[in-house]
């Protein structure tokens, strides 16, 4: 399947906009903090690294975006989880950002780049699939696939222990919220298993 990469428009406030969608990546001087209460602190992530007796957790994303939630999830994991514990970590994204506005992007956070130096020197070409990116320092395991949800999601195997649902709005991407997705997502999720999103809209709440 022939990929369409994201087609991104800066703005002067320091907005990242999606042309595709006509929404935005997000708030400009605010994208660190509103990830990190939606998707860290909303699946009590800090608490649950710290308490982590397996050796493994496994989040999924629908929607990789800039990479923001993932960075911010690998600091977090470096600091709190045990030496001996890695984490997977799978994102799908249907329109991944080239690796050019991907590096300017990051060049804002420069508090991220020990994790976001690696990712960029492993991000793969945009060609539709599964690409795995090993931070063996940090003991991640990141499984990009690009691709459109409805298709890829049927295909992940095994059970995860947090979601991070983090599509633009239903209203400008009704197909990453299809109904027939919930089920599939239930289905992949441990007991106990956590979900979170920006989204407040009634049929999300519903089908959660």
């Amino acid at each position: 399947m022939a990929l369409k990469p994201a087609h991104l428009q800066w703005s002067e406030d320091g907005a990242v906009r999606s042309t595709g969608f006509d929404d935005i990546y997000f708030q400009p001087g605010r994208g660190i903090e509103e990830s990190d209460y939606v998707f860290l602190q909303g699946n009590n992530l800090p608490q649950r690294f710290e308490s982590l007796t397996t050796g493994s957790f496994r989040i999924a994303e629908l929607g990789f975006g800039t990479g923001l939630n993932f960075l911010l999830t690998a600091g977090l994991w470096r600091r709190l989880a045990p030496r001996d514990a890695w984490m997977t970590y799978l994102s799908i994204e249907k329109h991944p950002v080239p690796l050019a506005d991907l590096r300017r992007i990051f060049s804002f956070w420069s508090d991220l780049k020990d994790f976001a130096e690696p990712l960029l020197q492993q991000y793969p070409p945009l060609i539709a699939g599964f690409h795995s990116i090993f931070l063996p320092d940090i003991r991640v395991r990141l499984l990009l696939c690009f691709g459109d949800v409805a298709d890829v999601l049927p295909e992940i195997n095994g059970a995860f222990d947090a979601w991070y649902l983090d599509g633009f709005a239903p209203a400008k991407n009704p197909d990453m919220w299809a109904e027939g997705l919930f089920p599939l997502i239930a289905a992949r999720t441990v007991k106990g298993g956590t979900l979170s999103t920006f989204s407040s809209a009634g049929f999300v709440r519903r089908g959660l």
